[in-house]
């Protein structure tokens, strides 16, 4: 009997289509659908996690590695940070320098309008230099005339003053008794002329003996000095 002949008419070779059939069908689609997305997300993972270790600059793939190049990342920016902490610091003290330098300036620019100002209003250099030239010459005359005087000091020993001393206290002596005298002769009937002669006399007595005595003063200072 020929195979054929058990189908049915109007049959073929092909499988019949049942439920079974189509579930199985959709259940392969879905699944090759699942496969191809999960490979393809991996694939874009793999790639994001080579880019990383291409930027972090490691060979291996380890969670250890990873770690490892974050910490030095860590490391160098808080490094960073602190470079530009000290650069803020160098460019407010460069800023301050600079206003410093500025208020300078303004004040040397306002001295320098002020000098320039009185030195249009006052004598020149060469006037001034000029009669500081004509000061030297006459204080250099004076001090040659000085030099030219010739100062003798006066030769005054210690006997001349003893030998003066005398001589003034017998003249003291000699005014003492003429006053005596004229004490006594009040009782007479007044000579009011010679009263004047002798008061005259004794009054010009004394202020030779003062003059006496202070040149002889003067000169025993200058003979010491």
């Amino acid at each position: 009997m020929d195979s054929h002949s058990l189908l049915p008419s109007g049959s073929s070779d092909a499988v019949p289509s049942t439920p079974s059939t189509h579930l199985f069908t959709e259940s392969g689609s879905i699944y090759n659908s699942f496969s191809s997305s999960l490979v393809l997300e991996v694939q874009q993972r793999l790639d994001v996690l080579a880019n990383v270790a291409t930027l972090l600059g490691i060979d291996d793939l380890t969670f250890a590695s990873y770690s490892a190049a974050i910490t030095r990342l860590s490391t160098r920016e808080q490094e960073a940070l602190q470079s530009l902490n000290r650069l803020t610091l160098v460019e407010r003290e460069l800023e301050n320098h600079l206003a410093t330098m500025t208020h300078e300036e303004l004040l040397i620019n306002a001295w320098t309008d002020d000098l320039e100002q009185d030195l249009a209003t006052s004598e020149n250099a060469t006037m001034i230099q000029s009669r500081r030239e004509a000061l030297l010459r006459k204080a250099k005359e004076y001090q040659a005339g000085l030099a030219s005087i010739a100062i003798k000091p006066p030769v005054v020993s210690f006997a001349d003053v003893a030998t003066q001393q005398t001589v003034n206290d017998q003249r003291t002596q000699s005014i003492k008794a003429k006053r005596a005298q004229i004490k006594a002769f009040r009782g007479l009937p007044p000579n009011l002329a010679l009263a004047r002669e002798q008061l005259r006399t004794a009054q010009a007595e004394q202020m030779e003996l003062i003059r006496i005595r202070e040149r002889l003063l003067g000169q025993m200072a200058e003979s010491v000095a």
